[in-house]
């Protein structure tokens, strides 16, 4: 009886799939035929019928965009982004919906003209004033980009993350000459850029006045640093500064910090995800046991570690974002925030028992494993 049951339930299951694939199919065949208002009541049916079956809220999106309806095909492509399996579905709803990390901006992308105009430092400084930032560099035109791309960012990191939290202060953002100057800056030479937070003396701490910066460097060995022209330092230190002010007395566990930092960062996910297959396939490794990462309170010791923490984190957090989509991942920050320990907050936004740790870790290797190699 069961065996009928479930063979039942098959056939089912595979006669709903064949009619939600032919209503999407009449919708993409209306679509490429111009009928669009004709396609989005065939689609909405689909949608209303199979409420899981992303080709439909592809085309379904599309013509409500060809008939000029852009607030409601960007609900609908918020719902594809939900559902979608594959890197180059997501890629397309994050292109769509602004969302992805390096969305194509002129301005966050920098052309070959705009680099070679920022390359070489000067010997003044040159500053301007945003709504949030005091920009201070050695270049004019590196000036006005690092203006605009600190406020888009500062901008994409409200409403991805934080629910258009308001950002409510004016930063310090220098970019130093070179590491002579930045080290003399009170910045560690090991690094590229820094963000501070903190009170400078015992007076400002009584008045409660913090203060805040964040530190990045123009050249290495003269030539312009080549993660501030990609750029990754900007959206990196950037992120960690929002993220320090947002959640305050409770801060993020260390992998999360961090890879929301690489998140924002052009082109991160697939360099990460090339670092753990070469781990992980020619060198035999193994990722770090999440229960063991997730709760991680300080960097690994061993710099070959480190190096696998930076890229575990960049990849874990990308594809917990695939996974639960931005409203979901908001939920999941907004428990951390009210002091939600990181693993139960973990079992709930990922719906998944106590023995979570297993399937999840095999899932995300999954996807790293399957995605294009670069």
């Amino acid at each position: 009886m069961k065996r009928l049951a479930a063979a039942l339930l098959g056939a089912a299951l595979a006669a709903s799939l064949a009619a939600a694939d032919d209503a999407a199919a009449r919708g993409k065949k209306q679509f490429d035929e111009g009928k669009f208002e004709e396609a989005v009541k065939t689609l909405r049916k689909d949608v209303d019928l199979y409420p899981e079956h992303v080709e439909s809220y592809r085309w379904l999106a599309s013509s409500l965009e060809k008939l000029g309806r852009a607030d409601e095909a960007k609900l609908v492509w918020k719902d594809f982004r939900a559902l979608a399996r594959s890197e180059e579905d997501r890629r397309l709803a994050d292109e769509k919906l602004g969302a992805g990390p390096g969305t194509v901006d002129k301005d966050l992308v920098l052309d070959e003209a705009t680099i070679d105009a920022i390359r070489v430092p000067g010997q003044g400084w040159f500053e301007k004033k945003t709504a949030h930032f005091a920009v201070k560099t050695h270049n004019e035109r590196l000036t006005e980009v690092i203006a605009v791309q600190a406020e888009k960012y500062l901008a994409a990191l409200s409403s991805r993350f934080l629910n258009g939290a308001a950002y409510p202060h004016v930063v310090p953002l220098t970019v130093y000459r070179d590491q002579s100057e930045y080290v003399g800056a009170g910045n560690p030479d090991w690094s590229q850029g820094g963000t501070a937070v903190g009170y400078e003396s015992l007076d400002n701490f009584l008045k409660g006045q913090m203060s805040r910066k964040i530190d990045l460097l123009h050249t290495i060995g003269g030539k312009i640093n080549p993660d501030l022209a990609k750029p990754k330092l900007l959206p990196h230190e950037l992120t960690h500064l929002v993220l320090m002010e947002h959640f305050g007395e409770t801060p993020l566990p260390l992998w999360l910090n961090e890879g929301l930092a690489q998140y924002m960062e052009v082109d991160r996910r697939e360099e990460a995800n090339t670092q753990l297959r070469e781990f992980f396939v020619d060198r035999k490794g193994s990722a770090i046991p999440l229960r063991t990462f997730a709760t991680l309170p300080g960097y690994p010791e061993n710099r070959g570690a480190i190096a696998l923490f930076y890229a575990q984190s960049a990849s874990f957090t990308s594809w917990l974002i695939d996974i639960l989509g931005q409203e979901k991942f908001h939920v999941f920050l907004q428990d951390l925030k009210k002091g939600t320990e990181v693993e139960p907050a973990l079992q709930s936004a990922l719906k998944a028992g106590k023995d979570w740790e297993a399937p999840v870790q095999a899932q995300w290797l999954k996807t790293v494993q399957a995605l294009p190699k670069k």
